[in-house]
């Protein structure tokens, strides 16, 4: 793994299965149990990550994730789709590409970006 790069991200989630089917489905991501109420996530780019499930999700003190997608606006409908919310629409970045964001079934925000 490169130095200076993500090497984990957390997500807590109250509904652990629906979260799993909610990522699984948005992104392709599947799921390995790892201890009592936890997944480890793998990514399509073997980026790894944790599903973790908590009693209360407090969206607005956590970190915004971006996830590289091919097409944000195919992503948005299938998050509006999957019981999500549009936060920010697609975005120019000047010389870059696009970003959005989202929320998750919890009230997370989520980035989203496109190269171009």
């Amino acid at each position: 793994m490169a130095k200076n790069a993500f090497g984990h991200v957390e997500w807590a989630c109250k509904d652990i299965e629906k979260a799993k089917t909610f990522f699984g489905t948005l992104f392709g991501w599947s799921f390995r149990p790892y201890g009592e109420d936890y997944y480890i996530i793998k990514t399509p780019e073997g980026i790894r990550g944790g599903l973790m499930q908590v009693d209360k999700v407090e969206p607005g003190n956590a970190t915004v994730v971006y996830v590289e997608v091919e097409d944000i606006d195919n992503c948005l409908e299938k998050v509006q789709e999957l019981g999500g919310a549009v936060l920010i629409p697609k975005t120019a970045l000047p010389d870059m590409g696009w970003y959005a964001q989202f929320t998750d079934l919890d009230g997370r925000p989520i980035g989203l970006f496109e190269s171009e």
